[in-house]
């Protein structure tokens, strides 16, 4: 039907240099391993925006549609973050450049930047 269902589970972050496209489509590109985020907590600060994306997650599971493999990683800001990233509606240029943000707390901080003022102090 042209419909592809993938879930996917990600690893190491890397750069991608030298990438190019064969003739039959496949894209090919030298990767390059980065070193590993600090694994900080959510400040208190984002007690709210951890609380929500909990919420949801419980909520989904109840109806057996969520969205993120296991384990899940409340206490991790960088896991919090980037799993917002996940459902947000933003672009991919803007997601691509959260995601790039090495600093989870910083990441963390501007991903609740962008949520509505009633979720944050929910």
């Amino acid at each position: 039907a042209g419909i592809l269902l993938v879930r996917c589970r990600g690893g190491a972050q890397f750069t991608l240099a030298g990438r190019t496209q064969r003739a039959d489509g496949l894209w090919i590109g030298e990767a390059t391993l980065l070193e590993a985020e600090p694994d900080v907590e959510p400040a208190p600060a984002h007690a709210a925006l951890v609380r929500s994306l909990r919420d949801a997650v419980v909520a989904l599971e109840r109806e057996q549609a969520s969205p993120f493999l296991a384990p899940h990683r409340f206490e991790s800001a960088a896991w919090v973050a980037d799993r917002w990233l996940d459902v947000l509606p933003l672009g991919t240029d803007a997601k691509q450049m959260l995601l790039e943000q090495r600093d989870p707390a910083k990441r963390i901080a501007i991903v609740d930047s962008l949520m509505p003022a009633s979720s944050a102090s929910a």
